[in-house]
């Protein structure tokens, strides 16, 4: 099993354990005026330009808020996810945030939300800031095996003193062992992947093993975004899991699936497709698609 780190304090935890602490890396006070500016932008072809120009002229880490109250540290040259994230984070997702946030509109307390494929925290932090505007609480589960992904997820949890994430060090497949993964690199750190010719070995369990482990007795929201990996994960999962453990909502990278078995999986366990943006698909439980029908048309 990867080692987890928990929701309760502990070490590693605090904002002064980050090493180098937080804001050792913020950005030079007229870059960050101009970085700022992108958060209130409306046009995203704009934000892409100021951060094109200050990746030209800052080849360090940048320690910087997102999403309007999340602290990161992004690294801007490896991970296509820490760049989209530098600069007008208000763009990221925008059709899955809104999904999500009408199923926190819809929920009980605590919101449970379960991240795979984390990255560096994206999702799990854009959901955070929607718990944090709504007043909710949440239990946030965040899952990510590779492990230079996982540290840099660690160091944002830390920059939030976020109790309410828990990280789990592991990857996720059909059963107990172990998978080996490949990552690009310098490429694209978030495209790591199952690979037979990986060149790291690591642990992976089911995931309703991971989530009894977590005492969880429902989930609200599920976003999955494994590399291609999703198919064996979900078919376990959905199998197994008692009816009151689906999640409500499933955001659900699929523009890989060419032959259509994740629509035809999640359409066989009562799930209906709410929207297709981009490279994910959005799923709903048919309570909770009429539901988010019913306050799109309140908007």
């Amino acid at each position: 099993m990867g080692r987890r780190t928990t929701g309760a304090p502990m070490p590693g935890m605090t904002q002064q354990q980050i090493d180098p602490p937080f804001g050792a890396f913020a950005l030079p006070a007229p870059l960050e005026r101009l970085r700022a500016e992108t958060e209130r932008m409306r046009s995203a072809r704009a934000t892409r330009l100021v951060r094109r120009f200050i990746r030209t002229v800052w080849r360090k880490p940048a320690d910087v808020t997102i999403f309007g109250t999340q602290r990161v540290r992004l690294h801007l040259y490896d991970n296509r996810t820490e760049k989209r994230l530098f600069c007008g984070s208000q763009f990221f997702d925008p059709a899955e945030r809104a999904a999500i946030a009408a199923s926190v509109a819809q929920s009980a307390d605590p919101f449970v939300f379960v991240d795979v494929g984390a990255n560096v925290g994206a999702y799990t932090l854009m959901v955070r800031a929607l718990l944090q505007e709504a007043g909710r609480p949440g239990r946030l589960i965040a899952v990510e095996p590779d492990p230079v992904n996982a540290s840099r997820l660690e160091a944002n949890i830390a920059a939030n003193a976020a109790t309410d994430v828990e990280l789990f060090r592991v990857g996720l497949s059909d059963r107990s062992g172990t998978l080996r993964f490949r990552s690009e690199g310098l490429e694209n750190r978030g495209r790591a992947r199952v690979a037979d010719d990986g060149e790291i070995e690591l642990p992976v369990r089911p995931l309703l093993d991971l989530l009894e482990e977590a005492g969880l007795d429902r989930v609200d929201a599920l976003k999955m975004d494994v590399e291609g990996h999703e198919e064996p994960i979900l078919r376990a999962f959905l199998r197994d899991a008692p009816e009151a453990m689906l999640p409500r909502l499933i955001v659900l990278e699929t523009w890989h699936d060419r032959s259509g078995q994740l629509d035809k999986l999640l359409l066989a366990h009562g799930y209906a497709v709410v929207a297709r943006p981009s490279e994910n698909t959005i799923f709903a439980r048919p309570t909770a698609a009429s539901e988010m029908d019913e306050t799109d048309g309140e908007t």
